[in-house]
């Protein structure tokens, strides 16, 4: 794993569609704080 349990844990994730972005807030054992932007497509959520 990228992530150990005991050394980070995903803090909360944040969907932003009109951006089309899932944030990642990683916090690690050292309370530093790590964010990760993904440039998503969210239409496949949608219902037609």
């Amino acid at each position: 794993n990228l992530i150990n349990k005991d050394d980070a844990g995903i803090q909360y994730i944040r969907v932003n569609p009109s951006r089309s972005q899932l944030d990642l807030v990683i916090k690690n054992k050292n309370d530093q704080f790590r964010i990760a932007l993904y440039s998503m497509d969210l239409t496949h959520i949608c219902c037609n």
